[in-house]
């Protein structure tokens, strides 16, 4: 962490993209739609030297290196990837328990987080907050299978 209290990265992201008016015929005009742009702001701030909170609003976590291929053909549970984005790197020491209490990979494309770590006397704590449009969590009784 940097000297001062309160860090700030914020990030504009610009796309277009297009295609030929025509697939079917190569030689056909190629229509561009308009140049669009996404911002993002990802702010921390060490309220004590003790407890630190994380904000990050439409966070472009994509930017992070791939995943390994699995075989995924014929398994019992579901694949499990490494967190290699650091928003949920630090501080993940606190929820990485032989149970796998929390999988922040099922958070794939957040609006906006947000994250509190901390430690007072001898109780370290963690809270984690996310709004996903696109999770893959299966809410029980409305999502399910039946025989």
């Amino acid at each position: 962490m940097s000297a001062s209290k309160l860090d700030l990265l914020p990030s504009v992201i610009g796309y277009q993209s297009g295609m030929l008016s025509d697939p079917d015929n190569l030689n056909s005009h190629f229509d561009n739609t308009d140049p669009d742009a996404e911002v993002a702001l990802n702010a921390r701030y060490q309220i004590t030297p003790g407890l630190t909170a994380e904000a990050a609003i439409n966070p472009d976590f994509s930017q992070v290196e791939s995943d390994a291929a699995q075989i995924d053909v014929n398994t019992t549970f579901a694949l499990s990837y490494p967190e290699r984005r650091p928003f949920f790197q630090e501080g993940s020491d606190l929820y990485n328990t032989f149970i796998d209490a929390i999988y922040t990979r099922s958070v794939n494309d957040p609006d906006a987080a947000f994250k509190l770590t901390g430690r007072m006397n001898r109780t370290s704590f963690f809270h984690l907050l996310a709004h996903d449009e696109n999770t893959p969590s299966i809410v029980p009784l409305e999502e399910r299978t039946a025989f």
